[in-house]
């Protein structure tokens, strides 16, 4: 009886806290699965977005979704100036600004695309093989602990999935980096899905969480009634829906 009136009660604090909604980053293109809008309804959707929804209305809370360059989303959160983003590894330069829900909502895996004309050949692609060519990935995204400008890659960065296939397109770079469907549903948008193909062997795998900012009011308070709803939400046959949905594995 105590622990549900703490429980109450902090979640009455922090509705008062917040007025009138929480503001969450997204990414100003599509990143199906986790967040994109539905073409005929125009209204935001994927795991992460129906995921955070659904918490938030647990909460007897609502979310505003502001699309920006993934970047400026992450300066954003670190700030202050966003309250949350639905989609986020945790990784250790980024903990010092966020905090996350300690159990993710989903997985995703990272994956090398380059055009089928290319004559480059990967036989075993990894990390390690990759660093003998010029390759292409987004600002501010994660792409694993062992890729980056610090291992010895030769990263040339885009602000977002159509920028990052022009690259490729103009043979800037040989491989691209990134999530299956979020570059081929934007290749689609180009009408170049045809000339690009990807590796099915991932380069990195990893859990994706909600990341809250520290800077916000409340902050620790909010992570805790976020994590508690989710661990509840995936015991759900509604959650078990969601990611068979978005073809996912819990």
């Amino acid at each position: 009886l105590i622990s549900l009136f703490i429980f109450s009660s902090a979640s009455t604090s922090i509705r008062a806290e917040i007025s009138p909604a929480l503001k969450a980053g997204v990414s100003e293109t599509d990143y199906p699965p986790y967040s994109f809008t539905h073409k005929e309804t125009q209204k935001m959707q994927g795991i992460s977005i129906e995921v955070c929804n659904h918490l938030a209305a647990s909460l007897g809370l609502k979310i505003e979704y502001i699309k920006r360059p993934f970047a400026r989303s992450l300066v954003d959160l670190s700030s202050g100036k966003l309250d949350l983003m639905c989609t986020l590894f945790n990784t250790n330069s980024r903990s010092p600004d966020v905090l996350y829900t300690s159990v993710p909502h989903a997985m995703e895996d990272v994956i090398l695309f380059t055009l089928k004309d290319s004559k480059t050949n990967l036989r075993k692609p990894g990390v390690t093989a990759i660093k003998d060519y010029d390759v292409g990935g987004i600002q501010g995204y994660y792409y694993g602990p062992d890729i980056g400008e610090s291992s010895g890659h030769k990263i040339h960065y885009a602000q977002n999935e159509e920028q990052l296939l022009k690259l490729l397109l103009k043979k800037r770079v040989a491989y691209i980096l990134g999530n299956k469907e979020a570059i081929l549903s934007q290749a689609k948008e180009m009408k170049i899905q045809d000339r690009i193909k990807f590796l099915d062997f991932p380069i990195y795998s990893g859990p994706v969480y909600i990341g809250i900012s520290r800077k916000r009011p409340k902050a620790f308070e909010k992570l805790s009634l976020f994590t508690r709803e989710l661990i509840k939400f995936q015991s759900t046959e509604k959650y078990k829906r969601l990611l068979r949905k978005y073809n996912l594995t819990q």
